[in-house]
């Protein structure tokens, strides 16, 4: 027997998930512009780097995971698109979203860091909501990927519908265990100079040493990663090998993982 979502709502007087994800889109690229200029022209750095990078990268990060969501949404069967359990989860995740962004922004302007923060009681706490407001982004993303996997398959979109599901499921849990590990570090960095003076362009990626944020980006990317590979699968394979996703989510996982051992060990993803 499937499970059965909790009972639909009208959509007559409330906004759909899909329509929140949309607006978390817009909310995440209309200050996009203002802080690529605030990068090009503030020439403050913090441990090196330039103080708007991490803003710029968290909008666009978002936005694209946002955006995606909007567009898997259609291979939700109707039930669960009516569902109030997604509805009010895709509420939480955008609304947890856009205070994160503004309190990024709001540090850079400051000169000060957002993550790992420890310089005071309150910086120390505001740290923490941020975490748990990511955990529950992460956990609707998760909610997300379960729901595209109860809901039937769509003609013509078996690989799609793998993909998006095992993408949403297997990048929320990996997001979940490597944010987690890295929220109780010092910082991003293993061995080699402790700060991003030389990081890899506009990614900052530490390019002499581990650096945790390579192995977090494609756990969490993997959200797009996998549904992009199932997408093209059914342009290639189409319906044959129904075991074609799994086994990519597994290799992926694999990717992930090696990436991670290799940043505990102190080494680079790119050696320059």
């Amino acid at each position: 027997m499937s499970a059965i979502p909790n009972r639909p709502t009208s959509n007559r007087t409330s906004m759909s998930a899909r329509d929140m994800a949309l607006v978390g889109v817009a909310a995440m690229l209309a200050p996009l512009p203002a802080t690529i200029i605030a990068a090009l022209t503030d020439t403050r750095t913090l441990n090196g780097a330039n103080l708007w990078l991490k803003p710029m990268h968290f909008e666009l990060s978002i936005a694209i995971h946002l955006a995606t969501l909007a567009l898997l949404w259609p291979l939700l069967s109707q039930a669960w698109q009516a569902s109030r359990t997604v509805r009010w989860s895709m509420q939480l995740a955008v609304f947890s979203n856009i205070v994160e962004v503004i309190y990024i922004a709001a540090k850079a302007a400051q000169g000060e860091a957002s993550h790992f923060n420890q310089t005071s009681v309150l910086a120390f706490a505001l740290y923490g909501l941020m975490g748990l407001g990511a955990v529950l982004i992460v956990l609707g993303s998760g909610l997300f990927g379960y729901a595209l996997w109860r809901s039937p398959v769509p003609q013509g979109a078996l690989q799609l519908h793998a993909g998006a599901s095992l993408g949403l499921l297997l990048g929320s849990a990996m997001t979940l265990v490597l944010a987690g590990y890295m929220s109780q570090q010092h910082g991003h960095l293993v061995g080699g100079p402790q700060t991003d003076a030389f990081g890899l362009p506009f990614l900052g990626w530490a390019t002499r040493g581990g650096d945790l944020r390579v192995p977090h980006f494609f756990a969490t990317h993997g959200m797009q990663a996998l549904p992009l590979a199932g997408l093209a699968a059914d342009h290639v394979v189409g319906g044959r090998m129904r075991g074609l996703m799994p086994v990519m989510a597994v290799l992926y996982f694999a990717v992930v993982s090696a990436l991670f051992a290799q940043a505990l060990m102190g080494l680079p993803m790119v050696r320059l």
